[in-house]
């Protein structure tokens, strides 16, 4: 029995060392568990108005509306203001008195003066004071003020406990905000110690992320969008936007190729999918910024699980070389065939491209077949794994 309780232990040792490493014959890439993981303590919800959209932090109880006062009109309001101010009531009546005003006052557009309000309660003792800097924030985002003022509450808010990172991804105040090159910047301030909420907005900012058909990359789609001409034309840009320099933790080497001086390779989304609720499957490319006749570029799969923690990572497609690429089919059901392919140039590519400058396109292949076909599948704990019949040959 200790013979064999020798040996299983050597078995498990080799399992978890293989979870580690780097490379492997199948080329897949599996990440060693994360375990012992905390659970996110539940963020108390900051409601906005019923007309904006509200992105709870867990899901709420039902709200027990029995004995609820009617609500004031902005014009009530504004008359208990008055009259607080001549009667010189610092109570924490007025404090809230002027944060229901605030907050009618941001329903009616009125941003400068709720933020005047807010300012108000914060004068009077207003206690809660990251849901009171956020949403004066906010009401700066409403107005169109962006920079200033906007973040330097946004600090103040999270120096006081606010944490609440859906807000800045979903609420409506800040979308514009969103395509500013400083809104990375101050998010990352904001949340760096948390690897779930930049892993949040790492996945987010994916421009496809549902999957309802094949996604396909053959050998014409992987050659053809070498042209800038036809990127443009089939709007690649925007459907393959790039992976911000703040996401190496989820995207090795981004970092070194967004803030390099000379310029680095260029990383973009293809495919975000979250809605499992095990794991995350991302599907990114990456291509070279200079090479001869071929502009190198691959297609690599990372699965996460819910905190953002790899867990496998593929390449699953790739050109650069003159005789051979690499091509996959990813299925909604998180099946995928990756193909490797022998391809054959027409007579002259090469110098064509080298006179005009441009990299070899899908129409200077005079042929491309497929010389062996592998399976895969992501499980359901989020492991890419080889399916049955792992390869087809076509040989």
């Amino acid at each position: 029995m200790k013979i064999i309780s020798f040996f299983s232990a050597i078995a498990i040792t080799f399992f978890l060392l293989s979870l580690g490493s780097k490379k492997s014959d199948t080329e897949i890439i599996q990440h060693k568990p994360v375990l012992n993981q905390k659970s996110e303590q539940p963020v108390k919800q900051i409601v906005f108005n019923v007309d904006r959209e509200v992105i709870p932090e867990t899901h709420p109880n039902k709200l027990n509306k029995v004995n609820v006062a009617p609500k004031k009109s902005l014009y009530e309001l504004k008359i208990d203001a008055i009259l607080i101010e001549e009667q010189g009531d610092g109570s924490e009546n007025a404090a809230a008195l002027y944060f229901e005003l605030a907050n009618s006052l941001v329903d009616s557009n009125l941003y400068q003066e709720a933020i005047d309000a807010f300012k108000k309660a914060e004068k009077h003792g207003f206690k809660d004071l990251k849901t009171l800097y956020f949403k004066i924030a906010r009401t700066y985002a409403l107005s169109g003020e962006y920079f200033g003022s906007m973040e330097d509450y946004l600090i103040k808010a999270k120096d006081n406990g606010f944490r609440n990172y859906r807000s800045l991804i979903y609420d409506k105040a800040f979308q514009p905000y969103k395509n500013e090159y400083d809104f990375m910047y101050h998010y990352r301030l904001l949340f760096k110690d948390n690897k779930k909420a930049m892993f949040k907005l790492f996945t987010h900012l994916a421009y496809k992320k549902s999957l309802k058909s094949e996604l396909v990359m053959d050998p014409e789609a992987l050659f053809e969008n070498t042209s800038y001409e036809f990127r443009k034309e089939s709007d690649y840009y925007t459907k393959n936007p790039k992976v911000n320099g703040h996401f190496d933790e989820f995207v090795s080497g981004v970092e070194d190729a967004s803030f390099s001086r000379g310029g680095g390779n260029d990383y973009r989304y293809v495919l975000a999918l979250t809605k499992n609720k095990n794991f995350s499957a991302v599907i990114y490319s990456e291509e070279d910024s200079w090479s001869d006749y071929i502009l190198a570029k691959k297609y690599r799969l990372i699965t996460f699980d819910k905190s953002g923690n790899k867990i496998s990572e593929l390449v699953i497609a790739s050109r650069g070389s003159l005789k051979k690429c690499k091509t996959f089919v990813f299925r909604p059901d998180f099946t995928f065939d990756v193909t490797e392919n022998k391809i054959e140039l027409k007579k002259g590519a090469t110098d064509l491209s080298e006179e005009s400058g441009e990299n070899i396109r899908f129409s200077d292949l005079k042929s491309y077949s497929k010389v062996k076909t592998t399976a895969y599948r992501i499980n359901a704990e989020g492991r890419i794994i080889h399916s049955d019949n792992v390869m087809l040959s076509m040989n």
